[in-house]
């Protein structure tokens, strides 16, 4: 007994003479949270039960309002940040004089409706007159005429509010002054004054758009009032919140600190918040985010990826019924691109119409440089000529990689002298110039043997046989051999020189790829510098031969008009990058350069004149004397291309 007596205190003393040494095993961490009264709500409710399963971390939750959060996370004091709208660019100095780097979570939205009787006059309201009607001089108005003359006789009644401020402040909102009219009737909630105008058709309720939406899943008979912004009617639908469109509505924002999500806790918090915690956003009547923006959410925080990913998307709210015509030239290799990106566009912005033309390099940038293009797809840097052209017509660029194709020459695997081609050679297997006279490979060269060819070749024309042309056949108008054997399959043809020593065929890299036929090989292309084999670095850097780089050019000059500002800004956002990643057979799309490129172009928007009333043409009124021309990728305005990623 006495031994283990001592044995105790001897553990105890070094208990105390070794920092930490009793706490060790059961260390509790604290996660400081300040910011916005409104995300609180959701943050604490899963804080709670967050810690309930995780018993080490602790949650010291303050409201200081958004601002004042931010005031407090600039300053190094916190780990997250509750926000209701995005940083500002003043706060964001704040946090880099501080080298404080941030990631943005978006868990969804607020939003406040206007409830009236489904049979009630009024539709829609401008925001002067949703203040002339719930201001402090509403009480003065008994007739919805006196309000809107368009309204017609049509009497107002009571008005209906939630006990809950959250509906009523963003109403407030778009009162100046920031004050509601005193005869305001206060219910329990949203759902009550929404009760209310079901029994008494002359009344009006303020709500939340979730009460809104369980009102018309009970089918009650009413409606939600249309704002009007910028003379376009908007409802408060999930696509308008989303692109903040519709103006009583608020995003829910966390902003954490890249320092903190090495802290115990921090990081599984924001997963759990974004995960299993994404029903408390839901069950306290806000708009959760969709599940696209919460795979988003998960990305960004794994990737640490800093900055503006969602406020930024969201500074240009143009209305959906934005009209006008945009014109993008591109290569026929961009088409398939353009016009997928163009089709998803089109359901957000219905009224503008989306022209993609086919221009070669030479024709692209002529036209673009006389300002005759919002946008080009093009392959190559600008010649010197082509940039003097631009400067002289004062078309700035900004320039984004779409990545780079590549064809691919595949043969057989028994085939053993043959492992690598010279643009000379394979001009000869495909010219048409060989058809009918090159029937062996010895016909090729004559250091190779007498084996049959057997060509296989896609039916008609091909975007991987265009490529192969315009490197390796000679003449302006080069055209393919005839005689081959036909089939638009690319595994078949994989499949069918794979069994041959003398087959041979060309596919896309990404059609070679997914053959993935370990009797098939890819041919190296030695075009004067060795045989090099088609590989993502290879085609990226241009050194494989049977490469083309691509660029998007944005014309600067367009930028003035509303319908170019909303295709531009659909492109590079994380819908535009989803599409093009989609579609692309292409390798080394640059989607660090796209997210870069968001802010430089928000810019460069900001300081465009006033949108120009859409002609359905590009606009000439030009970037001001020495803007920048922005590059995230190949630089369009000299004469030798390189890629950058």
């Amino acid at each position: 007994m006495r031994f283990y007596t001592r044995l105790i205190g001897v553990l105890l003393l070094a208990a105390l003479l070794v920092p930490g040494l009793a706490s060790r095993a059961q260390s509790v961490t604290q996660v400081t949270i300040d910011g916005s009264s409104v995300v609180q709500s959701i943050v604490k409710q899963a804080a709670d039960e967050f810690t309930a399963k995780n018993p080490g971390t602790t949650f010291n939750i303050q409201i200081s309002g958004t601002d004042g959060g931010f005031d407090k996370f600039c300053a190094g004091s916190l780990d997250i940040n509750m926000a209701t709208k995005g940083i500002s660019d003043a706060q964001a100095s704040a946090c880099a004089a501080k080298g404080i780097t941030y990631v943005e979570t978006l868990l969804g939205y607020d939003a406040a409706v206007l409830v009236v009787a489904r049979d009630a006059k009024p539709v829609c309201l401008a925001t002067d007159e949703v203040a002339k009607l719930l201001g402090p001089g509403g009480t003065a108005f008994t007739n919805w005429q006196q309000i809107q003359t368009a309204i017609g006789d049509a009497a107002i009644g009571k008005i209906y509010a939630g006990q809950g401020a959250r509906a009523a402040n963003l109403i407030l909102s778009l009162i100046p002054g920031g004050t509601l009219r005193t005869d305001l009737q206060t219910v329990k909630d949203g759902a009550e004054a929404i009760s209310k105008v079901t029994f008494e058709a002359t009344a009006v309720a303020i709500a939340s758009y979730t009460e809104f939406q369980n009102a018309q899943a009970e089918q009650k008979a009413v409606k939600a009032l249309q704002i009007k912004v910028q003379n376009t009617c908007t409802d408060a639908t999930d696509i308008n919140l989303e692109l903040a469109r519709y103006p009583a509505a608020q995003p829910l924002y966390l902003y954490s600190a890249a320092a903190s999500l090495d802290k115990q806790g921090v990081t599984d918090f924001l997963k759990y918040v974004i995960g299993d915690g994404k029903k408390s956003i839901g069950g306290q009547g806000f708009i959760t985010a969709n599940d696209t923006i919460f795979t988003r959410n998960l990305s960004y925080l794994t990737a640490r990826q800093s900055g503006r990913t969602f406020s930024r998307i969201q500074a240009v709210n143009l209305p959906a019924d934005t009209a006008g015509s945009i014109l993008i030239g591109g290569a026929p290799e961009a088409q398939p691109l353009l016009k997928a990106v163009a089709g998803g566009f089109n359901p957000r912005y219905s009224k503008i119409t989306v022209n993609t033309q086919t221009f070669g390099d030479e024709a692209g940038f002529k036209k673009l440089c006389a300002n005759g293009l919002d946008l080009l797809a093009n392959s190559r840097a600008a010649t010197d000529a082509e940039a003097t052209a631009c400067k002289a017509a004062n078309v700035n660029l900004t320039s984004v990689t779409l990545g780079a194709s590549a064809t691919v020459i595949v043969a057989s695997a028994k085939n053993t002298f043959a492992p690598c081609l010279t643009l000379d050679q394979v001009g000869k297997l495909f010219g048409a110039a060989s058809s009918g006279t090159v029937k062996k490979w010895s016909d090729v060269d004559a250091k190779f043997p007498a084996t049959d060819l057997l060509i296989v070749a896609p039916i008609g024309g091909s975007a991987a046989l265009d490529l192969l042309l315009l490197k390796a056949v000679k003449g302006t108008a080069p055209l393919p051999r005839y005689d081959v054997v036909e089939s638009d399959d690319p595994l078949y043809r994989a499949a069918g020189v794979a069994n041959v020593e003398g087959g041979i065929t060309y596919m896309t890299y990404a059609e070679f790829k997914k053959a993935n036929n370990a009797n098939a090989r890819a041919v190296q292309i030695d075009a004067g510098k060795g045989c090099i084999a088609p590989e993502d670095k290879t085609i990226l850097d241009a050194s494989y031969a049977l490469s083309r780089p691509y660029t998007l050019q944005l014309n600067q000059s367009a930028f003035t008009r509303a319908e170019v500002k909303a295709f531009v800004w659909y492109l590079l956002s994380d819908d535009g990058l989803t599409v093009l990643s989609g579609q692309s057979d292409w390798v080394g799309l640059d989607k660090e350069g796209f997210t870069k490129a968001r802010d430089v172009v928000l810019d460069l928007f900001n300081k465009a004149p006033a949108p120009a009333v859409a002609t359905g043409t590009p606009s000439g009124t030009g970037t001001p004397s020495g803007a920048p021309t922005p590059n995230f990728g190949l630089n369009p305005l000299v004469p030798t291309p390189t890629v950058a990623k």
